[in-house]
């Protein structure tokens, strides 16, 4: 290759992009020649890839989030003009391809290819960084490209990279999008490969890292099995994707933030929702390179003239930007007013004279802060690509496409947007209960109709279909007992089988065994201990004699069981089976039907079932009965017992 200047990634500005920086010895001129030669010409390169992703990410936001239905295709609320129609209108093609500098794409790709052809050979590297880089640079080729694909489907895939790469030299024909995928697809497994067994998180999460490019694995497979004929299979691989990341990085380092709004606050970048985040910095660069600020935030002379319900008064006028892109005024009331997402997420604006008519909204997720002595607000805020709820909403949404139930991760989502106010019978997702409210529903209709209220019915001529539900998952008597007798070295993995077998011999869910205070809520009956109370998910009664399987879990504790959360529960259950030798997943919710089967199986009435579970019908009770495969003749065994 020409001895030409490197200067897409290797400039000086790029050492100090992320939250480290590089002890380098200063360069008069960096060229091809003279690039290669130290480890730290390496490092910098990595920090120079990262900072020229940072400059395309408003090309990141314009190929996805502003071609949702969130943005305004005409003039909104400010009266300002819509910059860039055909984007919000979803019209993309070769004439007006909707960005500016569409070719960053590429030249950063460019880049890229040329970190692996150099490193490839190299033996300046550790062999550690050099993997972690790698896995680096395999991973956000693959980002890229997935971003060309979902735009334009056919796109160049070049060749071999360029010292002095040019957009014109890109003179080849477009590879079909199925040959794109394919190459994607195995980028990302380049990538895992090239990580190996290191999920750490590096420069306060603003690297690529193994977590990030399992995340891009699920959202490439959860797309191609829609989209490109990939069906339940690729959605198993994106399913099996997102468990790896659950299963290998503690809820400590990674899990959802208490706080919505505490995701994006700008003096916790980094925190623990992260996976993926691309950063800024005051006096280093805006988000989007200042293009935040110019296309999504109003004037400061249009704020004037509006009122904010929450200040009681006028608008914090140090918002000065333009609002080119406006966003839909009825996205505002589509949030629920008990949703903390929908403060957190947009700012209403309201007429100034009274009553305070709606206006419109404009974004408020990334709101940033007024240095000292400054009027006006610095838009500095990091952009999360990737965090720990995408992960939930991904991993409900392969869970769907594969038949299982997304409840717990949907409700995860949930409980945290409502805080308080969530209450998991009416906000909780599940399909039984779509359907118990379109039954009720139809019946207040009726009613108001009788009373002339309404005029038409809905549901007239519609039939109400019950949702399946899922097979009872049990274990046998058998099964319960190499659980219960499993020699288990690992101290925190025997803590979540004795609560597995506590459930199983007490039928407690798990919200319910979470909440219950066994140290002081116990009732004494006689010589055995029982559980009276109200279930946290109906709040229906429900009445529990302890066995003894029970009260020796319970006697170990000190009265006082382990603590740990659904997800953690559900993943160290894995290892349990494997130490029990079981061929099958266990979770939490078998441990119960493990109970109630068992009860049903030795002759307990279903009635008594019924109340011990806690169910509001015991219909809800005889899908457990269901499930029996019990063989006759050992009903009449113990008929003879008895009666002998």
């Amino acid at each position: 290759m020409k001895n030409k200047i490197i200067s897409l990634a290797i400039m000086t500005a790029s050492l100090f992009t992320m939250t480290g920086c590089l002890d380098m010895e200063p360069v008069s001129s960096i060229t091809d020649k003279n690039m290669w030669e130290s480890e730290g010409q390496f490092t910098s390169f990595v920090y120079g890839v990262h900072s020229r992703l940072r400059e395309n990410s408003f090309n990141m936001f314009v190929l996805g989030e502003l071609r949702s239905d969130i943005y305004n295709p005409s003039t909104g609320w400010t009266g300002e003009s819509n910059k860039v129609e055909e984007i919000t209108s979803n019209i993309l093609s070769q004439e007006r391809p909707g960005l500016s500098n569409f070719a960053g794409l590429y030249s950063n790709i460019n880049q890229i290819n040329l970190f692996i052809s150099k490193a490839a050979d190299t033996n300046l590297l550790k062999e550690a960084d050099k993997a972690y880089y790698l896995g680096q640079m395999y991973g956000l080729r693959a980002f890229y490209y997935f971003h060309l694909l979902r735009s334009w489907g056919d796109v160049v895939w070049p060749g071999q990279p360029s010292t002095g790469f040019e957009i014109g030299k890109l003179d080849k024909a477009a590879s079909p999008a199925a040959e794109i995928m394919e190459k994607i697809k195995a980028d990302i497994q380049s990538s895992e490969d090239s990580f190996g067994t290191d999920y750490s998180f590096r420069e306060s999460r603003t690297f690529w890292s193994k977590a990030a490019t399992l995340m891009l694995k699920a959202e490439v497979y959860l797309w191609s099995g829609r989209r490109m004929g990939g069906g339940s299979a690729d959605a198993t691989v994106a399913q099996n994707a997102l468990i790896d990341i659950q299963s290998h990085i503690s809820r400590e380092t990674l899990d959802l933030m208490p706080n919505y709004t505490d995701v994006f606050a700008y003096d916790d970048k980094g925190n623990k929702e992260i996976i993926f985040t691309i950063h800024n910095k005051q006096n280093e660069t805006d988000l989007f390179g200042g293009s935040w600020r110019n296309n999504l935030v109003p004037q400061r002379a249009t704020l004037s003239l509006y009122y904010d319900k929450e200040t009681d008064g006028q608008f914090e006028l140090n918002f000065n930007g333009n609002m080119y892109y406006p966003v839909r005024n009825e996205l505002y009331d589509k949030f629920d007013n008990l949703d903390t997402r929908k403060q957190g997420t947009l700012k209403a604006v309201f007429t100034m004279d009274a009553p305070h008519d709606y206006v419109g909204c404009f974004p408020y997720k990334y709101r940033g802060t007024t240095p000292s002595g400054a009027s006006e607000r610095l838009f500095a805020d990091d952009f999360p690509v990737y965090r720990y709820a995408d992960l939930l909403l991904m991993l409900a949404e392969a869970k769907s496409l594969t038949g299982g139930d997304p409840t717990a991760e949907i409700n995860l989502i949930r409980a945290r947007a409502y805080k308080a106010n969530y209450d998991v019978a009416t906000m909780g997702y599940s399909q039984p209960t779509i359907y118990n409210y379109h039954k009720r529903n139809k019946r207040y209709i009726r009613e108001a109709i009788k009373f002339d209220l309404l005029q038409d019915d809905p549901y007239k001529g519609e039939r109400l279909v019950r949702g399946k539900h899922s097979v009872r998952k049990y274990l046998t008597v058998d099964e319960l007992e190499k659980v219960k007798n499993a020699r288990i070295p690992t101290e925190t993995i025997c803590r979540v089988r004795d609560l597995f077998i506590f459930q199983a011999y007490t039928g407690i869910a798990y919200a319910d065994l979470a909440k219950f205070d066994f140290k002081h809520e116990l009732q004494k009956r006689g010589d055995k201990y029982v559980i009276l109370d109200a279930r946290v998910k109906t709040d229906e009664n429900y009445f529990i004699v302890l066995l003894s399987p029970a009260m020796e879990i319970l006697k170990k504790y000190n009265f006082v069981l382990p603590k740990i959360t659904n997800q953690q529960y559900n993943l160290r259950l894995k290892i349990v089976a494997d130490y029990a030798g079981l061929d099958r997943n266990l979770t939490v919710h078998m441990s119960r039907h493990t109970f109630a089967t068992m009860c049903l199986n030795y002759g307990v009435k279903i009635e008594n079932v019924s109340k011990m579970l806690g169910h509001t019908n015991v219909r809800t009770t005889q899908e457990y009965a269901k499930v029996l495969n019990t063989e006759v003749e050992k009903e009449f065994e113990m008929l003879e017992r008895i009666l002998s």
